[in-house]
């Protein structure tokens, strides 16, 4: 069995029986919206995902994951694998997150610096302190979530 994408011209198969398909640990998917959104129920519907294959949006909007929603089940392998992964990117270092969905991070005290201190033209901040996440954010038993409680 097999499907053409009608915008994409993306081939899909069932992944036990299309050895082309198998070859790929992950399908990135380079459209956006709609496009995107169908090609993800394509995908699903002819068993790519089942065959182990990772789908990736490289452009895909919050209104687009809300289109295709989440299964009641996957919702609590998702937040336990969020939970379970570090964040370390442009915007936080040492960043996880907590049982109670805050993701806690490394916080930063920058001085401007003087200008006998900088070293070009955008040379402006010197580090003074690194607050580590856990004491930058509130404790998570000060935070009232139900979440906490039961774990």
């Amino acid at each position: 069995m097999r499907g053409i994408c009608p915008h994409t011209q993306l081939r899909i198969g069932l992944a036990e029986r299309d050895p082309l398909t198998r070859l790929a640990a992950m399908v990135a998917l380079a459209n956006a919206g709609g496009d995107t959104t169908n090609a993800l129920k394509q995908a699903a519907e002819f068993g790519l995902t089942q065959g182990g294959q990772k789908m990736i949006a490289l452009l895909m909007e919050i209104t687009d994951v809300h289109s295709l929603g989440i299964k009641g089940d996957e919702a609590p392998k998702v937040m336990e694998q969020m939970r379970k992964t570090p964040v370390n990117d442009f915007f936080a270092k040492n960043g996880k997150i907590r049982i109670d969905g805050r993701m806690v991070h490394d916080m930063y005290l920058f001085e401007v610096k003087k200008p006998e201190e900088s070293k070009g033209e955008w040379d402006l901040y010197k580090l003074i302190a690194t607050v580590p996440g856990d004491e930058a954010f509130r404790p998570l038993d000060k935070g009232g979530c139900p979440l906490v409680k039961g774990n």
